[in-house]
């Protein structure tokens, strides 16, 4: 029996109904899902290399050395939770190509920086060689990261301005050098082609800025520091390059003991296979410049055996000439003179 015309009307009507009554509800629960790859934990993200700069400090008596300093930046709203390494090398290609260093990192939130600061021997490099930072895509990494071409960022070594003053501290005086009653010490100094000065004390909470020029000239000034320890009372200088320099001049307290930490050995660098990355805090995406170094310079005179020199200074009797300075980070300095 052959359906009526009515009866079709009505199965077509009856089909319609459920679809709109469908539709919508289909509709409704596309709408509430979110899309697939926001909502996978493994969606990808990417690491970058936002800064590279290279820091070199001369030291008499001590291996030059080097600082390469890289920022890290996670630049996606992910988190990454898994451990991540930076390499260090000079640029080259083959045998030329030279491992520096490395850097680990044990993870990296999301829109947050990470500093490495890897320490070089001075040996390794020269003036004008390139030096490159690189992650290392394996891992947990080489699956997240979904740029690569941010992953590598390169240096040119440089300590001297194409144009004008080679970095020296000219002159550099303390009077007296053996206090007898007062704690301060006078003081005058002149460097050529510096952009930063700063003095150290043995007994200061950290260095103090004494003068400063906006692009690299020539610094002169005088002033007075309060010194209680005996110790090297220290002038340190930059240019704009990153290059340091420094000078330092025992400053004798007749009754006072030698700090015993002067007397330690210096760390070796032997034991260090991997410099460890520093997460910055939310919403820093820098670190100062100069403290590490200066801390650095610190570190190395608290580890100089100042005995020598301090005990021919408690000997010293008037009419003998002032102690010539301790040391000097420029070693060309004394061939200027």
């Amino acid at each position: 029996m052959r359906p009526t015309r009515a009866t079709l009307r009505l199965a077509l009507a009856v089909t319609l109904g459920f679809a709109l009554l469908i539709a919508p509800s289909a509709l409704a629960k596309k709408e509430a899902d979110p899309p697939a790859a926001a909502s996978s934990p493994g969606a990808p993200g990417n690491l970058a290399i936002i800064d590279l700069k290279t820091y070199d400090i001369a030291m008499t008596g001590a291996e030059r050395r080097i600082l390469v300093r890289a920022l890290i930046e996670n630049q996606t709203p992910v988190n990454f939770e898994s451990s991540w390494s930076l390499d260090i090398r000079k640029a080259g290609k083959g045998k030329q190509q030279q491992s520096l260093g490395s850097c680990e990192g044990e993870s990296l939130p999301q829109g947050r920086v990470a500093v490495c600061e890897v320490w070089v021997t001075g040996e390794t490099l020269k003036e004008d060689d390139m030096v490159e930072a690189a992650l290392r895509r394996t891992g947990a990494l080489a699956s997240w990261d979904r740029d690569s071409s941010d992953d590598m960022r390169s240096v040119v070594l440089r300590t001297t301005p194409e144009r004008g003053n080679v970095l020296r501290i000219a002159d550099w005086k303390l009077f007296p050098t053996i206090l007898t009653g007062a704690n301060e010490v006078q003081f005058e100094f002149t460097v050529e082609g510096s952009h930063l000065v700063w003095v150290l004390t043995p007994d200061a909470p950290g260095p103090r800025l004494l003068a400063g020029h906006p692009a690299d000239g020539v610094l002169t000034g005088k002033g007075k520091e309060r010194v209680k320890t005996s110790g090297p009372v220290t002038l340190v200088a930059r240019n704009s390059l990153g290059a340091y320099v420094y000078q330092a001049v025992p400053v004798v307290h007749p009754y006072a003991t030698v700090k015993k930490t002067w007397l330690e050995a210096p760390k070796s660098d032997a034991a260090v296979i991997a410099a460890k990355a520093e997460i910055l805090d939310a919403g820093v995406y820098d670190v100062p410049e100069d403290q590490v170094v200066l801390d650095e310079i610190n570190a190395y005179l608290a580890a100089k055996d100042w005995a020598a020199e301090i005990k021919r200074m408690r000997l010293q009797v008037d009419g003998e000439p002032d102690p010539l300075p301790a040391g000097v980070l420029n070693p060309k300095a004394k061939e200027r003179k």
